[in-house]
Formats: structure tokens, sequence, C-alpha cells
């Protein structure tokens, strides 16, 4: 089918063009908003499809990390206009957190493996709760964690949680918080975006320790960053967790989490590259 003559794909570094598109879903625009800030800015490639002048899609290439990151968002049939037009823009090798409904586009250009499904969730201020006190008899300490901090203790910590993105520069951001039991740290609660010029942030690198589960500790620790958030004027929270993490799912949404959308979280290898 020939495409309209009021479509247009192209690669932008206009941010007013960009912001303008993505405050339209900011949950679900939660990492791209936050991509929008420096230092992250200027390693993005954003490639547009707009239909008479207004971004109706965006694929986003992050290139700050040694294997890319892609994002997408919007229509999917203008999405397919996109991977097709400016196909020589994509990388050959990436992660990928696409939409369900982008699926079929992004599998005519490149093989998705893997796949695992998240849920795109994001923190409703009318349904918020500030967590109870946990549940053991044992002393809890919660509070933001500092470089000063021991990362042999962190590392164990996500020994529990493989796969996870801690990087030990996160820390000087302030928004790293543990939970420490008898003054051992037992839960760590981050975040994958912080970006104050956008109002986002982003929950992420989110584990408790196995004998402390249960217990209501990572909700209590989510619960200080939340505020943390809310504190630094962030008015868009979100947070992506797997499809099969019931016991998270249900602790999200004892905060006030509500579900938005379902996205693939997938190795992506382009056909072309």
């Amino acid at each position: 089918m020939q495409k309209s003559p009021r479509v247009r794909c192209f690669v932008t570094q206009d941010k007013t063009l960009l912001r303008n598109f993505l405050r339209r879903s900011p949950v679900e625009s939660a990492y791209l908003l936050g991509d929008l800030q420096e230092p992250f800015f200027s390693n993005c490639r954003w490639l547009v499809a707009t239909y008479d002048e207004h971004i109706r899609a965006i694929v986003l290439i992050y290139e700050g990390l040694s294997t890319p990151c892609i994002l997408s968002l919007g229509a999917p049939d203008l999405i397919r206009e996109i991977l097709s037009e400016l196909r020589d823009q994509m990388p050959r090798d990436a992660f990928a957190k696409i939409p369900h409904s982008h699926e079929a586009a992004f599998a005519e250009c490149c093989e998705l493996y893997d796949h695992d499904a998240m849920w795109c969730m994001g923190l409703d201020a009318n349904l918020w709760t500030p967590p109870p006190p946990v549940t053991t008899d044992e002393s809890v300490e919660i509070r933001v964690l500092t470089p000063d901090d021991s990362l042999e203790a962190i590392h164990q910590v996500y020994l529990d949680y493989p796969g996870n993105f801690f990087e030990p520069s996160q820390l000087s951001s302030g928004l790293y918080f543990g939970g420490f039991v008898q003054g051992v740290l037992s839960c760590v609660v981050g975040t994958h975006v912080y970006a104050p010029n956008e109002q986002v942030g982003v929950l992420g690198n989110i584990v408790a320790a196995r004998k402390h589960r249960a217990k209501g500790l990572a909700r209590a620790v989510c619960g200080a960053v939340v505020e943390e958030l809310q504190r630094r004027g962030c008015s868009t929270i979100a947070l992506h967790v797997s499809d099969r993490n019931h016991g998270a799912i249900a602790c999200y949404r004892s905060l006030g989490f509500a579900f938005h959308s379902t996205l693939w979280d997938v190795p992506y290898r382009n056909f072309g590259g």
C-alpha cells in the first residue's frame, strides 16, 4: 500500500516537537522523556513519523551503552514506515523495549528472540498510599545509599537479581535507597530514569534479599524512593515489571501504581546489519 503524502519519516533533534508528542502519554513515554535530558540526549537518535507535521510515532535509539537500546511509541503502521524508510539508521544488535502492537512491524526487518513480557505501570497520585511499617521484630533502617556505602554489600543483594543494570556511579544521584535489617543491607531500590527537567522518574533495580521478602521491606523502600521523587518535583513516576512477577505487581499496586500497557523486553538483531 502506498504511503500517504501527508506522512513524513525523518531523524530529528527537535526537543519541542518530541516533547509535545511524548507528553500525551507520560507513563508509557517515561523512558523517552528522560532521554530528552542531558547527558542522555546527546546519545540519542530520534526517528519519527509525522502526519500533517505532527509526530505520530517514534523509534528511539539510545547509544550511551555498550549495546544500543531501542524504544518505540505510537501508531503501529507508522512504526512500520519508520523501519522501512530509515532502516539504514537502525543498529545491527540492540536491546529493545517495544509495545506488543509493534512486534509485527519490527519482525519485518529484524529478529526478535527470547521475549520477556513486561508491564508498564504508573503511579496514580489519587491511589498513592505510604507503606505501613515492615512486619519484623528486627530493627529496620531505610536511608539513601551514597558512594560511601559498601559496594560489596550492594552487589551481594543484587546476587538475587540477575541481569540488573546497577553501576556504582548511579549512587551519586541520591536516588538509591537501602533497607537495612539489623544493620545489614537487605534491600535496594533505585531509579532507571531521573529527569527532573522533565518531571519524570522511573523506579528500577528493585531487589530484596530472599530471606527478607514478603515482610514489606521492598514496599517500604520503594515508598521512600517515591516520596523522594515527589519531593524533587517528579509528577510522572513509572516502572516496568515482568508480567510473571506477581508478588512485585501486588507490591506496586499496594503503593498506588496502576497498569498502563504491556511491552516486549527483547534482544534485537537487524536482518540488514
